[in-house]
């Protein structure tokens, strides 16, 4: 059984949408991926249940941590 992962987009002042779910790890990388080339904000996906993200798409012009 292949496990659901959430898909998220994260804007620069922190707000989460949430974007869908899709079943398998392949179709949250290719989900992701497919979400990041379409805005400018960081795109992940998780496994909720646990809270791992297992696929995550950070735009080349931000730097996580950074304090802007």
């Amino acid at each position: 059984m292949e496990r659901e992962y959430e898909l998220f987009e994260r804007r620069p002042d922190g707000l989460l949408t949430w974007r869908g779910v899709v079943k398998g790890l392949e179709q949250a990388r290719v989900q992701v991926c497919l979400m990041a080339n379409a805005t400018e904000h960081e795109c992940f996906a998780m496994y909720t249940p646990a809270k791992d993200i297992v696929v995550q798409v950070i735009p080349p012009d931000r730097d996580v941590g950074s304090d802007g």
